[in-house]
Formats: C-alpha cells, structure tokens, sequence
C-alpha cells in the first residue's frame, strides 16, 4: 500500500507537470465514460428495471390478433373475457378494465381525465393496496349499474388534490355525476395504459356476459399460476381461441387469443433504439480508450531516459510497469469522477429530452446500479489505457536508452502499437458515422412523407362530451353545429370542421361492408373493412384534403335524415376497385344500411408515420355523432393567437366541457419525436467519435514529426523538397486512415444490420450512408494530417542536425 501511494504520489506530481496532457486527457475520459453512464442510466430505468408492480413477470396481458386483416394487441369484448377467466386455467386471476376519457368538474376550470372501469379481480391481479381509505368491495360489483363510488390514482390525489388523507367520503364530479371517493390505489400499477394508471377508477358491473361479443373494449390481463409457464398460457389461449371460433363464428372467426407480459408491452418498442443508443456509447468508449492510450504511448516513449535509470538501479519490468500504470489509473479516477458530474447533467438532459418519447422515463435516474456501472467502466477504461502504455514503456532496452546526447527514436513495436490504436480508432468512428448516417436517411425520409393534408395553420380543439348530458345524437350534432358557427365567426378563421379521429391519432372505428353488384362473403371474417369516420362538411377544405375524384361532402348530406353518401380514401378505391371508378358505387355497411360513393379523398396518415394506410370512408357527422370530438380551425393568422377565444366560444354553448387544443404541425413534431431522440443522440455519438479519430491521427503524426526531425532535417540537407516531407508525412495519415476505413466499411456492413428494425424506407446497408461515412471520416482525417504536414515542411535542416 505504501509503494502504491507512492507511485500515485509521483503520477500526481508527473501529470501536473504536463497539464496540456492531462486536461486534454482527462476531457476525453469525462466524455467518454460520462456519455457511457447517461445512455446506461436511461436503459436501466426504462428496460432493466422492474416494475414497481409486485412480481411483474408473472403479470401478463392478454389480447387478440386478427391475422388475416393485421390487427395485432386488439382488445377483448367482456363475453370472451368471461369464457378466458372461466377456462383459462394457466392463470390465478384474471381481470379486465376499460380506459376512456371523463371530465372532471367543480375544481375550476373542467378538466379531461383518464378513468378506467376495472372488474372484481382487477386491484387482486396488480397486487394494489389502498394508500388512503380501501378499494372496492364484492359487492359494488354485484348491480346492474355502476355505484356512485370511485378510487383515485396516487397522481391524481397528490396532484389535485394535495395528498390529503381526508379526500375519503368526499364527492367530485366525474361526467356531471357525483361519486364518493373510498380510496386511493398506488401509482405503483402500471396497467391498463402502458407505462401508467388511470386518474380515476368505476367498479364495472358484472354484466359483462350479455354485451355483444364483437365489441373489443377490454384489457384483460392475468397473474400467472405458479406452475405454469408463458408458452403454456399461449397454448391454452390458442385452443380457447378454437372453440370460439367454432361456437362463435360471426364475432370470433379468425380471431386468435395470446398473451404477452406486460413489461414487453411496455417497453418492448424502445429496446432495440435504447440498446442501439448504448451500444453507440460503448462504441465512444472503446475510442476513447484507444485515444487515451495512445497519448499514454507517445508519453511513455519519451520517458526512456527516466525509466532506463529505474532498470539500471535494479527495478524490475513489473515495478515499472506498476509506476507507469499508476498514471492511467489515476486518469481513470479522476475521469471517472468528472464523467460522474457530467453524467448527472447528461442524465437529466435525456429524461426532459424523451419525456414524450420513452415509458417510464420517471424511472431513470443515477442510482446505485449507475454508480456500480460507473466505477466498473472507470476500471476497465483504467485497465485498457494503462496496460499497453505500461507495457511499451517498460520492455524498451536498456542499452538504447541509456545513450547520453541522442534523441533515441521510440521502439518500433511502440510506433506500431499507436498505428493500431489509430486504425482502431478510425474503425469504430466508421461504424458510429454509418450508423448516424442510416438514422439521418431513415429521419428524412419519415419526415418528407406525404400526409395528405396541410398542417400549417390548423389547430385541433379535443372536446369530449359526457354521455349522461349528450346520449341522443341530436344533442351532439347541435352543440357540434353551435360550437362551429361561433369559432367560424372569429378574425382569420377561414375553415372549421370536425371529426371524430385526426391523422396520426386515428382512422376511427372500422366497419365491414359489402359492395352491391358483386357476391357477399359468407365469411365475416374476410369481408371487406374500412374505418369509418364521421366528418362535417367543412373538414376537408379546413384539412386541405384534395378530392381527386368526385365530390365531398355538402351542407345538404349533412343532416340526420338525408341520403347516407361516402367519401373514399384512394387506398380503399385502389384495393377494391383497381382502375375503375368507384364514384356511383353503392356499399351496404355492416348495420345494414346503404351508402353511395360520391368522391374520393386523397390518403392520409392515419396512426402512425410508419403504418401502411388502410382503407377509410367518411361519412357526414349528422348521420354518425360521436361523443369524442376533435374540431379542426384553419386560420390565416397564428392559430394560437385565437385560443383564448375558441375557449370563450366553446364555455359560451356549454361551460362544463373540458377544452383541450395542439396545433397539428405540433401533432407532427411529436410523432417524429423518437426517431429525432434516437438520431439526434447517435449523431452526437458519431461527431464526438469522428473528433477523437481525427485526434489520434494528429496526435500520432505530430509525434511521429517529432520523433524524425533529424532524419527530416537530413532529408532536406540532402535536397528533399519541402513538398516531398509534407507528402511523406501525408501519405503516413493516409495509410493508416485507409485501414481503418476498410476495416470500419466491412464492420459496419454486418453491425448495422441490427439497426434494422429502427429504420424506415432504407435498408441497414444503403449505399449511400455507408460511403459518405467512409468519405466524411476520409477527408476529416487527411485534414488532421495537415499541421504534423506543415511541422515537417518547417523543419530547419541546421537545427535538426545539430540536435544530435
């Protein structure tokens, strides 16, 4: 112990010698290992984690998938609910809940909450106890309507309501309707919505059995018996799924149970763009390393004359092996202790930069399972920088070093070494710069997809409209009509509709139909499906939806009484009548009724960027009001200028209505959000890789300048040209550049095949970013060779030969 705080003693001293050296070094570290434990810190809240719920591998969801129509992780309705609660027997308990939207009144302004109807088991199968108050007793389950009772979410409780213990027995009003609170559930569930719970929960009566089947509306989730296993479960639910096909063929043909566990659900669609994210950290680290180590190599080799008095004194190869090393492990420390610093920062940068990309994101943290991960990075950066730079300063001979008035050049093995740290460098930078190049092409072309309507100056008003005031469709068409006429009045407004489910939100609900003239399938499973969306008048032109055939929507379809017409997307035009033209065609809809095709809409993106459009017909709003309205104004001026004032407008017809408003070029922003987190970080990654490799050539030339300037200065005595040195010096930076690009090209061709799955409209080995990887690193490289050039051109030919 005392011999290792002595040498710790003497590296202090010796770096604080050379601070240029040490600052420089200790910046690389900071960055490497501080970036390192950023990225880890948010895999390790997001995916490795568990959640707080209790034993969360045995929490499993179950859904159903129509194959034949590519509806994956659907709902089920409440009878089949029943049939797998009843029969499935790999599960302890099984529960459902259903999530929508309530208003909340009476506490200002109103305010549109999630609430979930749940069944008996539901609290049982999370595994929830009552912070305050209880949960729900058997027998609120028991009528046949819901009871006037509720349970808060923790958030909500804390949130609105202070965390005061005494908001048991109170009322609020939920829909217009007061309920009592009994309780307040933890925020420990993190289910049915992915990542978190409900503000509000209903017990749900057990009425469930006499729903129609083909109603998909629940989450059913289940604990899985001890004894029994995921693939188990899956078998089971796949032969249940049989048998209601078989009994059951209207509403459960096609129709195949399966079941998933929760945490996959969760977090199942970030992994591999979080994992790609920390493999291109770890990347940064090995160059860093690389970095670091070769400035520790050019160190040691100038030291021969220190380090051969050690070994004529008699110590021996480990005990200057040990004193060098010294030197990198308090590297290491300190970088560690400042990648630390800057990991906190980075840590709380990336949590506010993906709040509304990544689940769980309140998770992340720098805990102790960071700080374990960070002393071992710092150790194993230790490790990889002072080892090679020990070893290459404590095997040079004796004899060479201990000649007196020569400046002995460094051992080939040394110059060889740092070549390979350097080609290592330029490799790793090659993958980062390829990989950064895919998800700058893969971003591009998601944000130049074509949307089929103008964003620009529209903004969205959500109202959602409590079923006890607004059941009839009547009262919904009006306040529809009335809310309209008023926003449509105000100062640059030049368009107002409405729709019950925006782009990028939604396509609607889907219905099958049949077309008139040609067979009905005998098979519902395989009828035509469309969604099915309910629009006023105005909603194209305020949309800017070009109909590129027929006509849209009037004033005249739009009433509850009138001639049912539809207008097409060119996605069901092209699928179900190829080139002809269906304008004139008449459909019969699933609950019988007919409708007439009068145009066709150009397509737009209905879910998500990604997804494939799928077919679409929209009908007038008079004829199919909904509940949950989304109002589009375009305007000619900043439509955010005019909030306040729609806000007036809509409190002016009902002042319960909760008001919720997003422009669409901001509903766009956001649902490219996660691919901009994922590119704009790993573009870091690549700038940050693409500087150390361009270090590391600079570094390792202008040492090497140093190193020959007798033999330049002989060279130029003897006649060579000052262009000669500077393209000896070049052709030095060139050769090993070029390694590493080979290297770096055949690399990034199999390791960029994993970032497959994060890629959109290009394939992993595109051409294009692989070769401008290759020429950007190119370029870079021989414009770090250009100083160490110039060096060796102004070399005095005198002095150099006098340096002897």
């Amino acid at each position: 112990m005392h011999t290792l705080l002595a040498d710790l003693r003497h590296a202090a001293r010796t770096l604080r010698r050379g601070p240029a050296f040490t600052l420089a070094a200790l910046a690389i570290l900071a960055i490497g290992i501080g970036s390192t434990a950023s990225i880890f810190s948010v895999v390790n809240g997001v995916l490795l984690r568990p959640l707080s719920v209790a034993d969360p591998e045995r929490l499993i969801s179950i859904r159903s998938n129509q194959l034949e129509r590519g509806w994956m992780g659907t709902a089920l309705s409440g009878p089949d609910f029943v049939d797998v609660r009843s029969e499935a027997r790999a599960f302890d308990l099984v529960a459902a809940a259903s999530m929508r939207n309530v208003v909340l009144t009476g506490r200002g302004e109103p305010a549109e909450v999630t609430g979930a109807i749940v069944s008996r088991e539901y609290f049982r199968v999370v595994r929830a106890n009552p912070l305050v108050g209880r949960l729900f007793a058997p027998d609120e389950f028991a009528g046949s309507q819901p009871p006037n009772t509720t349970v808060l979410s923790e958030g909500i409780w804390r949130s609105l309501f202070g965390a005061d213990p005494g908001i048991v027995g109170r009322s609020v009003t939920i829909n217009g309707t007061p309920r009592i609170v009994i309780g307040v559930a933890p925020a420990s569930i993190t289910w049915p919505r992915p990542g978190g719970s409900a503000d509000f929960y209903f017990a749900f009566p057990e009425v469930f059995s006499v729903m129609e089947r083909g109603a998909h509306m629940f989450e059913v989730v289940g604990r899985l018996a001890p004894t029994a296993t995921l693939e188990a479960a899956r078998t089971e639910l796949a032969t249940l799924s049989a048998r209601l096909a078989r009994d059951f063929p209207e509403s459960n043909k096609g129709w195949l149970l399966t079941a998933d566990r929760v945490t996959d659900l969760v977090v199942g669609q970030v992994r591999p763009a979080l994992f790609l994210l920390l493999g291109a950290a770890g990347f940064v680290l090995l160059i860093v390393c690389a970095n670091v180590a070769s400035l520790l190599v050019a160190r040691a080799t100038t030291r021969h004359h220190e380090i051969a008095i050690r070994r004529a004194l008699g110590a021996p190869t480990a005990r200057i092996v040990r004193h060098l090393a010294a030197e990198s492990v308090l590297l290491a420390a300190v970088g560690g202790l400042l990648g630390m610093l800057l990991a906190l920062w980075g840590t709380d940068f990336l949590r506010a930069s993906a709040r509304e990309t990544l689940p769980r994101v309140d998770s992340v943290a720098v805990d102790a399972s960071v700080l374990v991960f960070t002393v071992a990075v710092t150790a194993l950066t230790a490790f990889l920088c002072g080892v090679l730079p020990a070893m290459a300063g404590a095997r040079s001979q004796l004899q060479d070093m201990l000649k007196d008035g020569t400046r002995v050049a460094a051992p080939r093995r040394a110059h060889i070494g740092r070549g390979a740290l350097v080609i290592g460098e330029v490799t790793l930078a090659v993958v980062l710069l390829a990989g950064a190049g895919l998800m700058m092409r893969s971003f591009e072309r998601l944000r130049t997809i074509p949307l089929g309507f103008d964003p620009e100056n529209v903004i969205a008003i959500d109202l959602d409209l409590p079923m006890a005031r607004y059941a009839s469709p009547d009262t919904r068409e009006q306040l529809v009509k009335r809310v309209e006429a008023r926003i449509r009045r105000l100062p640059g407004v030049t368009a107002v509709g409405t729709t019950r489910a925006l782009p990028l939100e939604s396509g609607g609900p889907d219905v099958n139909f049949t077309i008139q003239g040609r067979p009905a399938s005998t098979d519902r499973a395989t009828e035509p499906n469309a969604f099915f969306t309910a629009v006023t008048p105005d909603y194209f032109r305020a949309m800017r939806m070009a109909i590129v055939r027929g006509r849209g929507l009037l004033v005249a379809d739009d009433h509850p009484t009138a001639n049912r017409v539809v207008v097409i997307n060119e996605t069901m035009a092209r699928r179900f009548w190829g080139d002809e033209n269906p304008v004139g065609q008449r459909l019969t809809l699933g609950d019988g009724k007919t409708a007439d095709i009068v145009g066709v809409v150009r397509d737009v993106r209905q879910r998500f960027l990604t997804n494939d459009v799928a077919p679409q017909m929209f009908v007038a709003w008079a004829q199919a009001p909904e509940v949950q309205v989304s109002m589009v104004v375009r305007t000619a001026v900043d439509p955010t200028t005019l909030v306040a004032a729609m806000h007036r407008d809509v409190w002016a017809v009902d002042p319960s209505l909760p008001v919720e408003e997003w422009t669409m070029t901001s509903l766009m922003t956001e649902s490219l959000d996660g691919t901009r987190f994922q590119t704009t970080l790993l573009v870091s990654f690549a700038a940050v890789a693409l500087l150390l490799a361009a270090m590391g050539v600079y570094a390792l030339l202008n040492y090497g300048v140093l190193q020959r300037t007798r033999e330049i200065g002989v060279r130029m005595a003897l006649g060579a040209a000052r262009r000669d040195v500077v393209l000896m010096v070049i052709r030095q930076g060139a050769r090993l550049t070029l390694w590493g690009i080979v290297l770096g090209l055949v690399s990034a061709f199999f390791l960029t095949q994993t970032m497959q799955r994060v890629l959109y409209g290009i394939r992993a080995s595109d051409p294009l970013a692989h070769t401008a990887a290759a020429v950007l690193l190119a370029v870079v490289a021989l414009a770090a060779t250009y100083i160490p050039a110039r060096r060796a051109a102004d070399v005095d030919p005198m002095v150099a030969l006098k340096d002897t």
